[in-house]
């Protein structure tokens, strides 16, 4: 690598993960890739993960500039990734979760390619390899884009192009052109994807260059927990549903993507999301049986009509 490459950012975000924030913090101190700010943001864990960082960032003689940060309050993992945007300055963001681990070439092969397009893409993703808690080996998956995806897909949710958090480098005007996250989202690799579809577009590298790992105390796995728990969805997932698509929107007016009818599609899913809401104290089955009888414009303004004329639904 030649003295002039860019400033890259390796972002480590954590909360609560004592038992493998180790791991993962070396990983990211491996990078063979300079020049690298290492920045390393505790979500105001309960548990002893900070200290295990500073530790090992204490002991750490190495050529990247490091940076240990703490939230003073627990900000979720979305105010964690906007805390992260302003606190940095890498020209690339190379994403990692406290419970995952790089390999020690990952970022450079994420810059390779990154630098070789013209324009630069806006996200760059890698293949992965799934690892459970204890680091054992449950699924490798490649990937492989020819070219950038439409959003034509994500908007309709027939095939929604998604490039997880646990393997992208995204470059610094993705965020800043449209502006900080909505931290009622669960997922941020979902907006970013889309809002990479509207710019510079996507590479991605079908080698695996990171371990990701899914366990209980995960996304993931807070997502399987609550659909084991009962047959109706927390509140929290609808909200967070819903908050995708009004960032999908506000995409779309910041890239100025006329798209009508894709708009339309997009306006009617953000209205039935909303009444599914507001209904919020029925059953699952009926809930769902609303959301689909929603589905026509008229409807959806008379269903709009009666909720605007009482306060609390009569079921």
């Amino acid at each position: 690598m030649l003295n002039n490459n860019p400033l890259v950012t390796f972002a480590v975000f954590s909360y609560n993960q004592e038992r493998l924030i180790a791991e993962a913090v070396k990983s990211a101190l491996a990078q063979t890739y300079t020049p690298l700010e290492v920045f390393i943001s505790d979500d105001c864990s309960t548990d002893s993960t900070f200290s295990v960082i500073e530790n090992i960032v204490a002991d750490y003689t190495g050529p990247h500039k490091v940076i240990i940060h703490r939230n003073k309050h627990n900000l979720g993992y979305l105010g964690n990734v906007n805390k992260m945007w302003e606190l940095t300055t890498g020209d690339l963001v190379v994403f990692q979760g406290g419970d995952d681990i790089s390999l020690p070439h990952r970022t450079s092969k994420l810059v390779e390619t990154w630098m070789s397009r013209e324009p630069r893409p806006d996200l760059v993703y890698s293949g992965t390899v799934l690892i459970d808690e204890v680091g054992s080996v449950l699924l490798e998956d490649k990937i492989v884009v020819e070219k950038t995806p439409s959003i034509d897909g994500t908007i309709t949710g027939r095939s929604v192009f998604i490039a997880g958090g646990c393997a992208v480098a995204l470059s610094r005007s993705l965020h800043f052109f449209v502006g900080p996250l909505n931290e009622s989202v669960i997922a941020e690799d979902f907006v970013y994807s889309f809002r990479a579809l509207l710019g510079n577009g996507v590479a991605s590298i079908s080698e695996p260059l990171v371990l990701y790992r899914q366990h209980s105390a995960s996304i993931i796995g807070h997502l399987k927990s609550d659909r084991k728990a009962g047959s109706r969805l927390d509140d929290k997932y609808f909200k967070s549903h819903l908050a995708t698509l009004l960032e999908y929107k506000r995409a779309m007016d910041a890239y100025k993507a006329e798209r009508p009818f894709l708009r339309w599609v997009l306006n009617r899913r953000i209205k039935t999301s909303e009444m599914g809401l507001r209904f919020g104290n029925i059953g699952m089955i009926k809930r769902s049986l609303l959301m689909l009888w929603a589905l026509s414009t008229l409807r959806i303004r008379l269903l709009q009509k009666m909720l605007d004329e009482q306060t609390t639904p009569q079921i």
